[in-house]
């Protein structure tokens, strides 16, 4: 895990598992801008 998911988790006080969920939907959304601008 990175420093800067450690300080997410300190930050916003949450579990590693919504960590994650939190990180694939920025991931999800972060592809979709890109397959739009592909397009």
């Amino acid at each position: 895990m990175s420093e800067y998911e450690k300080q997410l988790l300190k930050t916003y006080n949450l579990s590693n598992e919504e960590l994650q969920a939190v990180i694939n939907l920025f991931k999800s959304l972060a592809e979709i801008v890109l397959d739009s601008n592909n397009n």
